[in-house]
C-alpha cells in the first residue's frame, strides 16, 4: 500500500504490460483525442461557455495522456527489442517485467518521482479525462434532444396550422361553388324574366294593334 501512495505501483503495473498492449493504449489515447476534437468542432455552437471549458479541459488531459503514451510506448518498444536480443540464459534469469522495471529505473535525466508520475498519468489520465468529455457529451445529447423535441413541437404546430388552412380552403371552395350555383340560378331567373317581359311586351303590342280595329268594326256595324 505504501508503494501505491508513492506511485511506484503504477510503474510496476506498466512494466507488467507488453509493448503491444502499451502501444494499443497509445492508440486508444489517439482515437479518443481525435474523436473528441471532431465532436467539439461539430457541436461547439450548442455548448454553453462552462461546458466548453470543461470539455476543453478533458481534451487537454487526453492530449497530455497521448504525449505520455507515445513516450512510454517508444521506450518500451526499445526495451522489448533489447530484451529479445538477449540470450536464452539471460531471458531465463530475468523476466520481461523485471527487465523493463530495471531499464526504467536506470533512465537518466529524470527523477524517480517524475518517472512514476508519468506512469501514473499514463494509466489514469485517460479515465479521468472521460469525466469532462462525458459531461460535454451528455450536455450535447440533452441539447440535441431538447432541440429535436422543440423541432417536433414546431413541426406539429405547423402541421396543425396546415390542416386548419386545408379545412378553411375546403370550406371556401364549397362557399365558392354555392355562390356560383346561386349566380347561375339568378342568371337563369333573370333570363326567364326577360323572356317573359318580352312576351308581355309583344302581347301588349298585339293588343294595341287589335284594339283600334275592333272599335272601327263596331262603328261600321252601327
Amino acid at each position: 500500500m505504501k508503494n501505491f501512495y508513492q506511485m511506484d505501483w503504477f510503474l510496476k503495473q506498466t512494466c507488467k504490460l507488453s509493448a503491444n498492449i502499451i502501444d494499443w493504449i497509445r492508440s486508444i489515447y489517439f482515437s479518443l483525442f481525435c474523436s473528441s476534437i471532431l465532436t467539439l468542432v461539430l457541436k461547439f455552437s450548442i455548448l454553453s461557455n462552462d461546458s466548453r471549458i470543461i470539455f476543453i479541459a478533458g481534451l487537454i488531459a487526453l492530449l497530455l495522456g497521448l504525449v505520455i503514451s507515445v513516450q512510454v510506448a517508444n521506450r518500451f518498444k526499445g526495451y522489448e527489442k533489447l530484451y529479445e536480443a538477449k540470450s536464452e540464459a539471460e531471458k531465463k534469469a530475468k523476466t520481461p517485467k523485471s527487465y523493463y522495471l530495471e531499464k526504467e529505473n536506470e533512465k537518466s535525466g529524470t527523477s524517480m518521482l517524475v518517472r512514476n508520475l508519468g506512469h501514473f498519468l499514463f494509466l489514469t489520465i485517460g479515465i479521468l479525462a472521460l469525466f469532462p468529455i462525458g459531461y460535454g457529451g451528455f450536455y450535447m445529447e440533452n441539447k440535441s434532444t431538447k432541440s429535436s423535441f422543440d423541432n417536433k413541437e414546431e413541426l406539429r404546430s405547423v402541421k396543425e396550422m396546415v390542416e386548419k388552412l386545408d379545412s378553411s380552403q375546403q370550406v371556401l371552395i364549397h362557399i365558392t361553388e354555392d355562390n356560383n350555383q346561386l349566380h347561375d340560378s339568378l342568371r337563369f331567373v333573370k333570363s326567364k324574366n326577360n323572356h317573359q317581359e318580352k312576351q308581355i311586351d309583344s302581347l301588349i303590342k298585339i293588343i294595341k294593334k287589335l284594339t283600334p280595329k275592333k272599335i272601327q268594326i263596331q262603328k261600321e256595324n252601327k
